[in-house]
């Protein structure tokens, strides 16, 4: 046996190793290496946005809907949306000093709409501020007592701060 062991080591290169098998270039694609684009910016509604969607706090039943409406969309045409289920999202710009029962998001274009809960049912003051981002979902008032306001069913609020 101890003449085979030779034969064997000099035959398991050859065997094993395959590079004498052709290679299938059918199913490779030509594709370019991936352009660096440069460091993420934190304070893009993109990243703000996945930001509270995986690290933010959960208001009430968090949220449901695959995506959001701009509030650009909720104001220019209320009666589209009025009364029905959708998400907004934008930066808090002021929270209900009095109860904490509503929070205004801005969407970065100037359009507002106002998260808005029952009295008593959360209380924003302790899970947001004015600069950091909030995904709410609710049924659409045009001409709630705040103004465009959702009612809220649920929230998801950031974590990441941005002027």
């Amino acid at each position: 046996m101890s003449r085979l062991a030779p034969l064997f080591l000099v035959l398991l290169p050859l065997v094993g190793c395959g590079e004498d098998e052709p290679k299938d270039t059918a199913d490779t694609e030509d594709t370019a290496p991936a352009e660096d684009t440069g460091p993420v910016d934190e304070c893009s509604a993109e990243a703000l946005r996945e930001d509270a969607l995986t690290n933010g706090e959960q208001v009430m039943n968090g949220l449901t809907l695959e995506e959001s409406t701009p509030i650009a969309d909720l104001l220019a045409d209320p009666d589209t949306y009025d009364g029905q289920p959708v998400q907004a999202e934008g930066t808090v710009v002021e929270v209900c000093d009095n109860q904490g029962c509503w929070a205004n998001l801005n969407d970065g274009e100037g359009n507002l709409v106002t998260l808005k809960v029952e009295d008593g049912t959360y209380d924003f003051r302790e899970g947001t501020e004015p600069g950091y981002y909030a995904v709410g979902e609710g049924i659409y008032d045009p001409e709630g007592s705040h103004g465009p306001s959702l009612l809220l069913n649920g929230a998801m609020l950031g974590t990441v701060y941005c002027e």
